[in-house]
C-alpha cells in the first residue's frame, strides 16, 4: 500500500465540502446564536455536526439521516466512548475469515447481468469481498470498525458515486488482498479515534437518528429551546447542468450502506423529483414552522445552486413567508467554498444560506 497522507476523519461523503463547519460557526458568533443544542435533519456527511461536537464545549448534537452509513458513522463518533487504536484494531477479523454476504451477492448480480452495474461492480478479488462481508458480518455491533469499513471501501470509489479501478493515489483496486483492506482500516482508524476523543473532551449530550424527514416525529420531540436547526437534504438536481436524474447520494445510501449493515433495502423513491417547487418549499416551511413551535431559536437551510428550487426562488419565498425573521441570505461561491465540483466549466456552482429566527426574536 502507498504511503498516505495523516489520517484525517471524513465520511467521504459526495460533494462533501471542507468550509461548511468554518461556514456554520461563524453564523453562531456573528448572531450570538445559542450554543447549548444544535440539530441536523440531514446530516449527510456529518461535516458540520461532528465539527461543532469537536470544538463547543457542552453543546449538545442531534443528528438525522435515514443514510445508515451516516447514521453508523454518527454512532461511531458522537455516541462510542474513546479507546486507543490498539484496542479497536485487535477486534479487526482475521484476514483469514471468509464469508458470503452482501457484497458478495452484488458482485454475482453485476456478473450476471446483461449490461455492468456501478454500484455492484467492483474490481476487488474472490477473497476480498468475501473478507469484507466477513468484517461486516462479524462486527455488526461495533460502529466504529463499520466506519473505518465504509471509509475503506470508499477509497475504491470515484468520489463516492460508484465503483473504481483504481484508488485516488492510483494504486490498483485488483491488486488489493485481505490484507490491504485491513492495513486501510487501521489507517482509518487512525482518524476516527483520534475525533472521537476530541468529541469526549468537549462533553456534549449526543443523539444519532436514521429517520427519513417523514417520520420525524419522535425526532423532533428532541429539539429543546433555543436549538438551531440545520438543513441540507438531498434537493432534486437542477437539469441545466446536465448530470440527468441520477441521485448521486445512490452508493452511499444503497450498496454500500447494504454492505456494511448486511441488509439489503430497496430503493426508496425520492418523491421531491416529482414535487413542483412550490410544493417543496411547503414541505421545507412545515419543518421550519415545527421546529419553531418546539422552542427553537433558528433554522438554517442550506441549498445550491445546482439544485431546485434554485436559490432565487428559494430566497423570494422565504422573505415572503417570514419576514423580517430571515436576518441572514448569503451565496458562496464553489470556489470560495473550497470544495471541488464536477459540474461544466460554464456552470456557476454557488451555496446559499439563510438564518431565519423564531417569531419574536430580536433582529440582531
Amino acid at each position: 500500500m502507498k504511503q498516505m497522507k495523516q489520517p484525517v476523519v471524513s465520511l467521504q461523503w459526495f460533494g462533501g465540502q471542507s468550509r461548511v463547519g468554518e461556514r456554520i460557526l461563524s453564523l453562531f458568533d456573528r448572531y450570538k446564536l445559542p450554543t447549548s443544542s444544535y440539530f441536523d435533519y440531514t446530516a449527510g456527511g456529518l461535516a458540520i455536526p461532528l465539527r461543532i461536537a469537536m470544538t463547543r464545549r457542552g453543546q449538545n448534537v442531534t443528528v438525522n439521516d435515514r443514510c445508515r452509513y451516516t447514521a453508523i458513522g454518527a454512532r461511531a463518533l458522537l455516541l462510542e466512548l474513546p479507546q486507543p487504536i490498539d484496542f479497536w484494531i485487535a477486534k479487526i477479523p482475521p484476514v483469514s475469515e471468509r464469508v458470503r454476504g452482501v457484497l458478495t451477492e452484488l458482485v454475482e448480480e453485476a456478473h450476471l447481468s446483461s449490461r455492468r452495474i456501478l454500484e455492484k461492480d467492483t474490481a476487488f478479488t474472490q477473497d476480498v469481498i468475501q473478507y469484507v462481508d466477513a468484517v461486516a458480518t462479524l462486527c455488526q455491533d461495533q460502529n466504529t470498525l463499520l466506519l473505518a469499513l465504509g471509509r475503506t471501501l470508499l477509497d475504491a470509489t470515484f468520489r463516492s458515486l460508484g465503483w473504481s479501478r483504481k484508488t485516488a493515489n492510483g494504486e490498483v483496486v485488483s491488486d488489493w488482498t485481505p490484507q490491504s483492506v485491513f492495513e486501510r482500516m487501521c489507517y482509518h482508524l487512525g482518524g476516527i479515534t483520534l475525533a472521537q476523543q476530541k468529541v469526549a473532551e468537549q462533553g456534549g449530550h449526543h443523539h444519532v437518528f436514521c429517520e427519513d424527514c417523514d417520520n420525524l416525529a419522535s425526532v423532533a420531540s428532541t429539539i429543546h429551546k433555543d436549538a438551531v436547526v440545520y438543513i441540507d437534504p438531498a434537493w432534486p438536481w437542477s437539469k441545466k447542468i446536465g448530470m440527468g436524474a441520477k441521485n448521486p447520494y445512490f452508493f452511499l445510501s444503497g450498496p454500500l450502506s447494504d454492505i456494511l449493515s448486511g441488509v439489503r433495502v430497496p430503493p426508496s423513491h425520492i418523491r421531491w423529483d416529482d414535487y413542483t417547487d412550490e410544493q417543496i418549499m411547503e414541505e421545507l416551511c412545515k419543518w421550519i414552522d415545527g421546529s419553531f413551535e418546539r422552542g427553537a431559536h433558528a433554522f438554517i437551510p442550506n441549498n445550491q445552486t445546482s439544485n431546485r428550487p434554485h436559490p432565487d426562488f428559494m430566497e423570494e419565498f422565504l422573505r415572503e413567508r417570514y419576514a423580517s425573521q430571515v436576518v441572514y441570505s448569503q451565496r458562496f461561491s464553489a470556489h470560495s467554498m473550497g470544495h471541488r465540483t464536477t459540474r461544466p466549466a460554464s456552470y456557476d456552482y454557488a451555496e446559499h444560506w439563510w438564518v431565519i429566527l423564531n417569531e419574536g426574536e430580536a433582529l440582531l
